[in-house]
């Protein structure tokens, strides 16, 4: 399975987990082309370094049979547009924290990965909730 890993930077110790454990069990997984630590910080690139980032993301995202959220619920601007895409392009989202039980997470993330799609509305109604009201950035757990 070719998985796309979306979120926050912030959370880059998720992405570094999730990039090996997926690998590991025979995935293809498309991550963050630039880490911050690697790169001093998130304030490393201009705007158009940032919005090619962020296009080379979305292509690889169209490339992927499902999409993993990783974090805490944090979504900001970014993760949006990415939360936006998959639902337009009918992709599967999985929260990592809908799956984070420590024994079975990665062995639980196969079968979650068929099951999301109506969450994955769920998801996308609350991000446009957080654009109407004028929000950037919150929580959207639970």
């Amino acid at each position: 399975m070719i998985i796309t890993l979306i979120g926050s930077a912030r959370f880059e110790l998720n992405f570094i987990e999730a990039n090996k454990e997926l690998t590991l069990r025979g995935h293809r997984v498309f991550s963050l082309g630039c880490m911050p630590r690697d790169s001093g910080g998130k304030d490393w690139y201009t705007e158009g370094q940032k919005q090619v980032l962020d296009m080379v993301h979305l292509a690889k995202m169209s490339d992927a049979d499902a999409i993993l959220l990783l974090g805490d619920g944090y979504v900001g601007q970014s993760t949006g547009r990415e939360i936006t895409w998959a639902w337009v392009n009918g992709m599967v989202i999985v929260p990592e924290w809908s799956i984070d039980t420590p024994d079975t997470k990665w062995d639980r993330l196969e079968g979650a990965l068929l099951e999301r799609k109506r969450w994955t509305l769920g998801l996308y109604r609350r991000v446009m909730e957080m654009y109407k009201e004028g929000r950037v950035g919150g929580n959207i757990a639970g």
